[in-house]
């Protein structure tokens, strides 16, 4: 009888253990040219789904933005620098960096 009540007293714990815990979500992906990976503690596997989309959303966005060779804001960036003379460069602390560089 006692092995039967403490047997229904530990089953009871685990199960309001299991209860009380959010559960892990983890999602891995290759951005930026590494592998990212992300794990969200919640309860709502779903609500984690949608933050992980979120961020991945993002991390694209950035990826698309500051791309060093493919067409992006980076080389447009680049691309408008090389074609203005050191004079006419609106940036003045940007127009120092440069004439530092050239020294």
């Amino acid at each position: 009888m006692r092995f039967i009540k403490f047997f229904f007293i530990v089953l009871g714990f685990s199960f309001l253990q299991s209860c009380s815990n959010p559960s892990l979500y983890q999602s891995k992906h290759y951005v930026f040219g590494t592998i990212v990976d992300i794990s969200i503690y919640d309860e709502d596997e779903e609500k984690a789904e949608k933050v992980t989309k979120a961020v991945l959303e993002e991390f694209t966005r950035l990826h698309q933005s500051l791309h060093a060779w493919e067409k992006s804001d980076l080389t447009n960036l680049n691309e408008s620098i090389s074609k203005i003379s050191l004079t006419e460069m609106p940036l003045q602390n940007l127009l120092k960096l440069l004439k530092m560089r050239e020294n």
